[in-house]
C-alpha cells in the first residue's frame, strides 16, 4: 500500500488512540477518584500495562479503519447494556478516503466500569476505565495503563439484530467513530 499524507496522519491518530482507547486525551497526573466510586478506580494498579484487565482479543477478528468524506451522524445516546463488545470498524470522517486493517479490540462493560483489550501491530495491551454518561455525551476516565480523561459522544443502535455501540470523538482533522458490536 502506498502511504500518502492522510494515511500517515491516520496511522498517527490510531497510534495515539492505542495509548488510551479513543478520544481527546487530557493528561491527569495523580488523578483522583470521585466520591462514591469503587476502590478499583483509585489509580493505576502496580505492574506492567498488561496487568490492567483480563480482557483478551483471542478469537476477535481484525477491524478495518476507513476514512470517508463528510461528518458523522449526530449521536443519540441510549442505554449501554453490560456485556462484551468487539470493535468491527473505525471510521475517520474528514476530507479524504482510504482504508486499511488496523488491529483488534474488545470492551467488557460492567456498570460504569469498562475493561479493554486491544492489539495493534502485534502488541497486545489492556486497560481499565470508568465511563460517565450524560445525554449523548460520554466521559471516559482511564485508570490504567495511564490516568487520562477523554470526552466524546455515543450512540447505541439496535436494528433488530446485533446491538452496536458507536463512540464518537474528535481527533482533528478527523471526527473518529469506533463501531463496536455486542457479542452474543
Amino acid at each position: 500500500m502506498m502511504m500518502n499524507r492522510a494515511t500517515s496522519l491516520a496511522l498517527a491518530v490510531l497510534l495515539s488512540l492505542a495509548a488510551g482507547g479513543c478520544g481527546k486525551i487530557a493528561e491527569e497526573p495523580g488523578a483522583s477518584v470521585a466520591a462514591g466510586q469503587d476502590d478499583w478506580t483509585s489509580g493505576a494498579p502496580p505492574g506492567p500495562p498488561a496487568a490492567c484487565s483480563d480482557v483478551g482479543v483471542d478469537g476477535v477478528a481484525p477491524y478495518v479503519t476507513r476514512a470517508v468524506v463528510g461528518r458523522p451522524p449526530p449521536p443519540t445516546g441510549g442505554a449501554i447494556e453490560d456485556g462484551d463488545y468487539v470493535l468491527v470498524e473505525q471510521i475517520l470522517y474528514g476530507k479524504e478516503e482510504f482504508s486499511f486493517v488496523s488491529g483488534r479490540q474488545k470492551l467488557r462493560v460492567r456498570g460504569g466500569r469498562v475493561d479493554t483489550g486491544w492489539e495493534r501491530y502485534g502488541t497486545a495491551r489492556t486497560g481499565a476505565e470508568t465511563w460517565l454518561l450524560e445525554g449523548h455525551r460520554v466521559t471516559m476516565i482511564h485508570h490504567c495503563p495511564s490516568a487520562v480523561t477523554q470526552e466524546g459522544r455515543y450512540s447505541v443502535v439496535s436494528d433488530g439484530g446485533a446491538t452496536r455501540l458507536e463512540i464518537h470523538v474528535d481527533e482533528p482533522p478527523y471526527a473518529v467513530t469506533s463501531v463496536f458490536v455486542k457479542a452474543p
